[in-house]
């Protein structure tokens, strides 16, 4: 958030910031003048990152697998089991995406760090 608009935010009577549960409540207010009332009222939805799609791909497939297979994944887990995980991802018997990435994003965590 940008400084500006936090300390605008911070200025806001809090009555204006949460109303019967609804939080952004001013935000809403002002989204409700410009846009449809579906829009400007509907739930929260984050932004999805599309993790699942891209260990499909081969070239992230391979990334992974080059990773899975390295003597330091060895040190942290059973490599017969995370490959499984994997290799069912990729084929679409499973979806596996949230533990694969979170394994690959802690052996590039170790490799940036330990190695």
């Amino acid at each position: 958030m940008a400084f500006g608009t936090f300390g605008s935010a911070m200025t806001c009577a809090s009555s204006m910031k949460i109303s019967l549960g609804s939080l952004k409540y001013a935000f809403r207010l002002a989204a409700g003048r410009a846009l449809p009332k579906e829009s400007a009222n509907r739930k929260k939805i984050g932004f999805p990152v599309p993790i699942r799609h891209w260990i499909k791909e081969e070239k992230y497939y391979e990334k992974i697998k080059s990773y899975f297979e390295s003597a330091q994944a060895a040190q942290f887990f059973n490599q017969k089991d995370i490959m499984a995980l994997l290799n069912d991802h990729y084929q679409g018997k499973t979806n596996n995406a949230r533990k694969v990435w979170t394994i690959f994003m802690f052996l590039i965590w170790h490799k940036k760090y330990f190695n």
